[in-house]
């Protein structure tokens, strides 16, 4: 299971072509309510690893010294909703043994799943089907902890790379 590179960074126009059809911010998708959410903070994405977009707005040229710094992986699973059906073959390459940070994790979360969908089916006592969702949900949520601990480890990294924290 491939991650997405993501690259943070500041820029002035963070936010002017956020795209009313993404979710909803808290306040509005205007640029107001942007910059109120995230203020001038922007990213760029890839999936392959050499071809670099930007969600609003276009490239920009950074200094590679900001980017070995505020470059990072983010996995599927950071999402609140995780959809098994478009992973399978990430998860059968994973079950034949191919390397992934998360793998047994992983393994053991999609069989907690498989689990929880046959009890389901089975029409099995409530209580193992809860059971089985509530281990599921830990298993999600401790993947999710991880990426988010990412996510703030790399914006730590470029608030010191603007001199804004204390190393």
């Amino acid at each position: 299971m491939t991650g997405g590179i993501f690259i943070v960074f500041l820029t002035p126009d963070a936010g002017e072509n956020y795209p009313a059809q993404y979710p909803c911010l808290p306040d509005s998708n205007t640029v107001e309510g942007y910059r109120r959410t995230f203020g001038y903070l922007d990213y760029l994405w890839s999936v392959d690893g050499h071809s670099f977009d930007r969600d609003s707005g276009q490239l920009v040229e950074m200094p590679s010294e900001l980017i070995k710094q505020c470059r990072f992986v983010l996995y599927p699973y950071v999402a609140s909703e995780f959809y098994w059906s478009v992973h399978q073959e990430s998860l059968t390459a994973l079950r034949h043994g191919t390397a992934h940070p998360e793998r047994s994790r992983l393994l053991e979360w999609e069989a907690t799943e498989q689990a929880l969908e046959q009890a389901e089916r089975e029409g099995c006592e409530i209580s193992e089907q809860m059971r089985l969702e509530n281990i599921a949900s830990n298993f999600h949520t401790a993947l999710q902890i991880q990426e988010v601990a990412r996510i703030e480890q790399h914006l730590h990294q470029l608030y010191q790379w603007h001199g804004g924290l204390p190393q």
